[in-house]
Order: C-alpha cells, then structure tokens, then sequence
C-alpha cells in the first residue's frame, strides 16, 4: 500500500480453529506493521483488526509467534490456504528460531488469503497450530440506498464497499461496521430536525436492512467509527407521508361531569387530545353543543389529507385538505375520527392515485342531556359547595329562578354554568329553605321542568 493511497485499511485476522493436541502449548501471536486492537467475539469465532491510518507506509505485515516461556521451538511451518480450504503451500518469507518464528506477508488493496501454522519442538513433536484468514478491509466510501426495494416505511441503507472475509468452508462472513447516521425527520414540534443513530451494519450487502424512511428529503452524512471517517449521500427524496394529529375544545366547565381520561389540558386550558397510529387509548366526553377544532400537522411529502368523521351510527362525515378545521356537534353519541395523509401521484390520465399513507385515530363522545341539582349548599368562603350549582350534561336552554319562604325572588339566571351565592343584591339571606323552579332543554331535544327546595347552611355568627 503507497502513502497516497486513498484508502484507509484496517487488517481483520480471524481465528478459524485451533487444532488441539496432547500436551499443546499455548503461544501467542504478535502483529507487527500497524496499530493491533482485538475486536469482540463474533460467533464462535474471534477476530483480529490492525489499523491502517491514511498515508502510513505498510506494504508488509510481519505475523510473530512466541512459544509458551520454557517452551523451545526448533521450527514452525506457514501455509496459505483457499476459500475452500484446499492448501496453496508453504509461505516462503518466514524465519524461525528457538524463540519465535517470524512470518512476513506483502500486503495489497486486494490482498486475501488463509493462513495456516504449525510449530514444532526440539524433539520433532507438534505444539502448537493455528488458522487464520487475513483480508485488507476498505474504510467507507460510499452510502446509497435501494429504491427497488423501498416501501412506503423502510428500506435498505447500503455501505460500499462491502468488507469479507471467507469462511473456512469457502463463504463470505461479512466484517461488522458501526456507523454514526445523521439525518433530517419531521417532528412533532418542528418541520425538520436532525437525528443521529448509531447501528452496526451486519448483512451479506454490507447495509441495514428496514431502516425507517425518514419524513423529510435528507442526505445520510455517515461516520465511520473506526476512522472518523465521514461520508454523504446524496439527497434522498422521500414518499414518507407522516402527520401529527390532534382535536380540542374550549376547557370545560367546572360543574360539567366528566370522569373519562385519554384528554390533556394545553398552556391556554383548552382540552386537547392527540390522535395515535392506533387503536385510540382513551376518549373525551363532553357536552352538546360541543365545538371541536380538529389541527394537523403534515410532512412536506402529504399532499392529500382526508378527516374521517364517523357517529355511532356509522354514517361518515369526510373533510379533504383541512390542516385546521372547527365543528359543531349536538347529537349525543360517540364520534371515532380518522386523519388520512397520504402522498398521491397522477396515473397516465391525471388522476391521483394514493401512494404511501398514514392513518390517525382518536375518539369523542357527545352525551345526552342531564341534570344534577343539589339540595344543600353552604356559602362560608372556604371555597367546598359555596354555590348552589346545577351541574349539567349537554343543555340547550336553561332558566332558573330561585325564592324564598315568602315567595320573594331572591336569583335568577339564564347561565347554566353560574350558580347561586346565597346573596340577594349585596346582602346575605339567612340560613334556610329555598324553593327553586328550573326549566331547560336539552341538546337531544329533551325537555326538563324541575321544582324543588334548597337548604342554605351558614355557622353561627
């Protein structure tokens, strides 16, 4: 290998087998010619790597055995061997004294082959063998991807060139890699963010099989760890049609029921629920009329969005090409939605036909008109049951009027949602029995006349 070389190697030394034999000593190799660093297992197998840095003059590596201490060694035998492991013969440059033999191997770009050991003692005995596969391994060059292979989720990330090394039954055993990948997704919270995985690319292609498409068109700027090495791509155009999705309404009130979960309050307390690629993992439940504004946020690759609105009966509601939109409902009921985004293409006649797509499912349930009305209050300020209060469910009208033992109108309202202080003007009334007459409709139609008595508890001054 010249200074200039472009390349920067590092050499891969694989431990096959160790023939064993009776009474065998234990030596141990050292690699001369380059920075050596012992890798992991893989398999059974281990494997040696030797750095290379860019420009440094190699052109041989020089393979030393050093018996076990007390060990004499009066010969060693160095054979090269094919894929196949057919022997090609004995290694002509090699050395051999009492204590080492000495291997010397010219090394190329190309350079790859087995390599078998043996060594003998004083008496002629075997003590110790091995084998070994050597393979100049290239640093990244190149990062490109498989566009036939490609669907609407993953695809193949492939590394060129593929590094080997053959097996002893003569097949390619491809050489682990571990990659830092930047690129740029769509997220939640901004249109383009950089990420970085760190894999390790193991397949007979030297790539990563399934690797989710990013959202957004990106270049893979990719390190290879071993050398600091960086690469680029070029642009990847993405189909990926992805969309965060989610619908609110207006906070709820106080005194309005509602014990189901799956909702959350935003900076401004408005309710709010996010849609899930999935079945939907809780629901919302309000009252009629129920305003909700259902929001999106769509990849640069979606160019047709669809909201599916769907009531208890079945019948659909479909809203195309609303990033933002607000409804009304009144009919009780529960309301399953579906945000659709999808990237379509044009076929040979002009009409769109839906190519990758992502769906997003969420819930909501519009409830039938109640009410609740108290038969006890106590305004004393501790801020626990201070006003008299209806608490309702999907109320249309409403009208209450409330007297005192004399018939005398001490409150009305029109509001369902204000309640009673136990004031008339700005003085107290007095502990006792009030008669209230409440008249509402609701939502669905249903009509509420309701009559009845109200204690006003307060302590003793």
């Amino acid at each position: 290998m010249k200074n200039n070389s472009i390349f920067t190697y590092f050499l891969s030394l694989l431990f096959f087998s160790l023939s064993s034999f009776a009474c065998m000593a234990a030596g141990k190799f050292v690699w001369q010619g380059a920075d050596c660093e012992f890798l992991d297992k893989t398999g059974d197998q281990f494997y040696k790597v030797l750095k290379v840095k860019s420009g440094e003059n190699m052109e041989s590596l020089k393979l030393i055995y050093l018996p076990e201490e007390g060990v004499s060694l009066k010969s060693a035998q160095w054979t090269a061997f094919a894929p196949d492991g057919s022997p090609l013969g004995n290694v002509s440059n090699v050395s051999s004294k009492a204590d080492s033999s000495v291997c010397s191997l010219p090394l190329s770009q190309d350079f790859s082959t087995g390599l078998s050991f043996l060594a003998f003692n004083s008496n002629g005995e075997a003590i110790d063998s091995a084998k070994f596969w050597i393979t100049v391994i290239q640093p990244l060059e190149k990062v490109e991807w498989n566009v036939d292979a490609a669907s609407c989720e993953v695809f193949d990330l492939i590394f060129k060139p593929a590094n080997y090394y053959y097996s002893e039954a003569g097949s390619k055993v491809l050489i682990k890699r571990n990659f830092d990948i930047v690129y740029d997704v769509f997220d939640k919270d901004a249109d383009r963010k950089s990420v970085t995985e760190s894999v390790e690319a193991d397949s007979l292609l030297d790539c990563i099989s399934g690797f989710k498409l990013p959202t957004v068109n990106t270049v893979f700027e990719v390190t290879d760890l071993d050398y600091d090495i960086k690469v680029k791509s070029a642009e990847f155009q993405t189909v990926f049609a992805d969309a965060f999705a989610s619908f609110s309404v207006n906070q709820k009130a106080d005194n309005e029921a509602d014990n189901d979960k799956g909702w959350q309050i935003d900076d401004n307390g408005n309710v709010f629920y996010e849609l899930s690629d999935g079945a939907p993992s809780g629901s919302f439940r309000s009252s009629a009329p129920l305003n909700v504004t259902f929001n999106c946020r769509k990849s640069p690759a979606v160019n047709d969005l669809k909201w599916v609105i769907t009531d208890s009966t079945g019948r659909e509601e479909i809203l195309y090409n609303h990033e933002k939109i607000t409804k009304t409902f009144t009919e009780p009921g529960k309301y399953k939605v579906e945000l659709r985004s999808s990237h379509t293409v044009p076929d040979s006649t002009g009409k769109k036909l839906e190519g990758c797509s992502k769906s997003l499912f969420g819930e909501f349930h519009v409830t039938s008109s109640e009410l609740y009305i108290p038969n006890a209050f106590t305004p004393n300020g501790d801020g626990k049951n201070d006003e008299f209060k209806v608490v309702f469910k999907s109320v249309a009208s409403f009208d209450c009027r409330i007297y005192n033992q004399w018939g005398r109108k001490v409150f009305e309202t029109t509001d369902i949602t204000k309640g009673w202080d136990g004031k008339c003007g700005s003085s107290d009334e007095p502990t006792g029995v009030y008669f209230y007459v409440i008249e509402a409709k609701g939502t669905d139609g249903k009509k509420y006349v309701k009559k009845g008595t109200i204690n006003l508890l307060r302590s003793a001054k």
